[in-house]
This record gives structure tokens, C-alpha cells and sequence, in this order.
């Protein structure tokens, strides 16, 4: 849902009439997030589109899904590489528990140790999918999705009024880190990228308040 929304309101060129704002689909992938019910993506995943631009606009949310979901599973093996099993341990007790509103940590626990393990886990991914030979186009326009991804997580806590996890830090800051990180990378050039990014910011942090 997050995928079909980045790619409706990011039409340009020959696209640019089909262009809209597409909230609705913010709140399916929330209510999907919140409820752990995917059965809502079969009424409109590849659906709703013009039938003129199908084609095109789905092979384009194929592949923002498959950037996120890159990124989801290389971080997944970061914490492997990093050696991170008893914080992985620590989240799977977590994600298992009845009450998922209070986290209990075990005794020697840190949420500081958690974090760093989190944001260790970020730069493992980012690193596969972004620090290797390739133009500067390629690597913010596969940021993008992530950052995006990011960004929604965090304002979904801000809309709920509570945090989701704090075995976690806040989505928006890994986000960020990334962000500075893709930035040195790039000599400094962001492409226009900083202004969008900052665009999603303000479009969820109106979304969380609505």
C-alpha cells in the first residue's frame, strides 16, 4: 500500500495527470500494521490504477516493494553477521507477548545496547544496497522507498500516541542516519532528494494529526 502510494503521487512527465494524493492507502497499510490483516491488499494492490498506465505504474510498485523489502531482510541478516542473537532474542520474546503495549527486558538488558544493535543493523543493509559503484540517481532513488517506509513507522507511533517498541529507536532518526550517511556518499549532492524527503516528513506529520 505504501509502494502504490509512492508511486500515485509521484507521477511525472507523460504520468503527471494521474498524479494524486492517496491517503487512503496510508491508512489501509496502517490498519495493516496495527491488526496484523493483510486481507485488505487483495481489493486494491495492483487495482485502481488506469487501466492506460497498469502496466507501467505496477511494474513501478514492484519494484519499491522489492527495495524495502531488501532492505527489511539485510538488516534482518545484519543482526546475524553482528552477532546480535540475544537481542534478537529479546525482540522475538517481545513480539510473542500477549501484552505488546509493556516490553519486559531480562535483568542485563539495555535499551542502549538494543539501539545501537538496531542502527549497526540499518548501516549493514544500507551498506549492500547503496555504498558500491553506481550513480548518484540510482542510490537516492532506491533510498527514497526506504526512507518513506521509515517515516510512515514513525508516524504511525506519533497518530497512536505510543511507542510501538522501545527495544527500537525512533524509525525517523534511523532514517536520518541513513540519510547523512547517503549524503557523504554522494559528495554531498542530495539531487533534490533532501527537499523531497523533507516533504514526506510534513506529509506524515499532518497525516499523524489528522
Amino acid at each position: 500500500m505504501l509502494a502504490k502510494t509512492i508511486i500515485v503521487e509521484n507521477f511525472q512527465n507523460d504520468f503527471v495527470q494521474y498524479r494524486r494524493k492517496s491517503t487512503e492507502f496510508v491508512d489501509v497499510a496502517t490498519n495493516i500494521y496495527l491488526t496484523q490483516d493483510s486481507r485488505a491488499t487483495r481489493l486494491a494492490y495492483f487495482d485502481e490504477y488506469p487501466p492506460e498506465i497498469r502496466a507501467e505504474a505496477s511494474a513501478g510498485q514492484s519494484s519499491v516493494v522489492v527495495k524495502v523489502m531488501q532492505f527489511i531482510a539485510l538488516h534482518e541478516l545484519g543482526h546475524i553477521v553482528n552477532g546480535d542473537l540475544e537481542i534478537m532474542g529479546f525482540h522475538r520474546r517481545f513480539m510473542n507477548s500477549s501484552n505488546i503495549n509493556q516490553v519486559v527486558l531480562p535483568d542485563n538488558a539495555e535499551l542502549k545496547q538494543s539501539h545501537e544493535a538496531e542502527f549497526a543493523a540499518d548501516m549493514f543493509a544500507f551498506n549492500a544496497l547503496f555504498n558500491y559503484d553506481a550513480e548518484p540517481i540510482q542510490k537516492w532513488s532506491g533510498f527514497y522507498p526506504i526512507f518513506y517506509f521509515l517515516a510512515w513507522l514513525d508516524a504511525i507511533e506519533k497518530k497512536a500516541g505510543s511507542v510501538a517498541s522501545n527495544l527500537h529507536p525512533n524509525a525517523l532518526e534511523r532514517a536520518k542516519r541513513m540519510q547523512a550517511t547517503l549524503l557523504v556518499l554522494t559528495n554531498q549532492d542530495d539531487l533534490g532528494y533532501g527537499e523531497e524527503l523533507e516533504k514526506v516528513i510534513k506529509y506524515f506529520a499532518e497525516w499523524s494529526q489528522s
